[in-house]
């Protein structure tokens, strides 16, 4: 099994903070062997009124690449959801993120 680094483009306390208020994390990116991959995580609450916002004025709804839906946004589920993805085989079947130009930063997992 390949080791997994997880980073954030912005590690502040108030990107967290953000991010549980809004219910979505798009800059989450998980290091498996060589390869990055760019996660977006939403709360299944968030996903669901985005979605009836979407489907009701424009009838449909654009879904982002490599979506993770947690009950709850916050540090633990996306640490245990990325680690639970490894088991599913679902970095296989994801496609590569490009990195080159950007500033990555460790996940902070502490609360």
């Amino acid at each position: 099994m390949a080791d997994i680094l997880i980073f954030v483009l912005d590690p502040s306390k108030d990107a967290e903070l953000e991010a549980i208020s809004k219910g979505y994390r798009k800059d989450i990116y998980a290091k498996v062997g060589d390869d990055y991959f760019c996660l977006v995580f939403y709360e299944v609450n968030t996903l669901a009124k985005e979605y009836e916002f979407y489907a009701k004025t424009q009838g449909f709804y654009p879904i982002d690449n490599n979506i993770c839906i947690v009950y709850e946004m916050n540090p633990t589920s996306i640490v245990e959801t990325i680690h639970t993805t490894i088991f599913s085989h679902y970095f296989q079947e994801a496609k590569p993120a490009n990195v080159t130009n950007l500033n990555l930063y460790p996940f902070p997992t502490k609360n």
